[in-house]
């Protein structure tokens, strides 16, 4: 039987094919159809190298990767063809995860925050917006989309998605199927928080909450990984582990959070939060000293900033009195 018979009902394209396959097996040299790729893929001639060179540029990329496709698809029709191509996906995966990893060096042109330099500045919440983007866009957009398009494509469904149904005893009933947010309803003033200092917070229901939350795993997750594999990514450790010392997270919390890479080390917390002092008590000597503020005392005494409560329980003879913990004014202190 010739496997390479052609005859006129057949595309022109099949003919083709079946003709061309008939002559790489002829001698003197056979060969297979996937040795040609190769050959046409890999090989140096200068001929061979022009007739591929669309297959890389974006006129011929998106039939290059159709080709791809193809391969993966005759690959995947069988058991161990699913198992090699994912090993195959998982490899290359590798590769690319590998490759993409933040800047090095010093903030801003890298990614190292020192716990002895740290300013209030990049503390705020619209640099730490522009640090994720960086890190989830440009440094690691691989690995982020990998995680975001993995967590939403797991089945879930917000209760706020579906359409209520009505109860059917009048518009002024308060049922079932009133629309809460958070588990709190949005409609009561005295559920929503209120605005201090210009800080606000905005409710999201349904869908929005969801995307929110999927978003926020991710863009945490992806700096996890870079601190593991270099604990000198610290943005977003040292932004927690001040938050953790601050807030009165146990040590063992603490230490537990670290060892996941989700936070810095306590030591280089306090080590942050002693440079941040610094930096507030010049601001606030700075403030002080302008001439228009010569009737408003200091809110603190900077010189008992460092006592601690211990040192007053273990005098049994000190008294505390209201003066103790009231504003010093400006004359009993020329520093200021």
């Amino acid at each position: 039987m010739d496997v390479y018979a052609t005859n006129e009902k057949q595309p022109v394209e099949v003919q083709k094919t079946l003709n061309i396959c008939r002559s790489l097996n002829e001698l003197p040299t056979k060969m297979t159809p996937k040795r040609f790729i190769q050959v046409f893929l890999g090989s140096a001639d200068s001929q061979i190298a022009y007739l591929r060179r669309i297959w890389a540029i974006p006129k011929g990329l998106p039939s290059t990767l159709e080709v791809l496709g193809g391969v993966r698809d005759q690959i995947l029709k069988t058991d161990g063809g699913e198992k090699a191509w994912s090993e195959f996906i998982q490899q290359e995966a590798i590769k690319l995860l590998t490759a993409q990893q933040p800047p090095r060096g010093y903030y801003p042109n890298g990614c190292y925050h020192s716990s002895t330099t740290l300013k209030a500045a990049v503390l705020k919440d619209h640099e730490l917006d522009m640090q994720d983007k960086a890190l989830t866009t440009d440094h690691m957009p691989f690995l982020y989309n990998i995680i975001l398009a993995t967590l939403m494509h797991w089945p879930h469904a917000p209760a706020q998605d579906k359409p209520a149904e009505a109860s059917g005893e009048g518009d002024g009933d308060r049922d079932a199927s009133k629309a809460f947010v958070n588990g709190l309803d949005e409609d009561d003033p005295s559920t929503l928080p209120e605005e201090m200092g210009g800080v606000s917070y905005v409710y999201l229901s349904g869908a929005g909450q969801s995307d929110h939350r999927l978003r926020r795993m991710a863009t945490t997750i992806c700096p996890m990984v870079a601190f593991g594999r270099n604990r000198r990514h610290n943005s977003l450790q040292l932004t927690i582990s001040i938050g953790f010392v601050a807030c009165g997270v146990t040590e063992w919390v603490h230490d537990y959070l670290n060892y996941l890479g989700l936070c810095s080390s306590r030591r280089t917390a306090n080590s942050a939060l002693r440079t941040l002092s610094k930096e507030g008590e010049a601001n606030l000597r700075s403030v002080m000293r302008d001439r228009k503020y010569a009737d408003v005392a200091p809110s603190i005494c900077i010189d008992n900033i460092d006592l601690e409560q211990h040192l007053f329980a273990a005098c049994a003879t000190f008294q505390l009195s209201p003066r103790c913990f009231s504003p010093h004014a400006r004359a009993s202190n020329p520093k200021l």
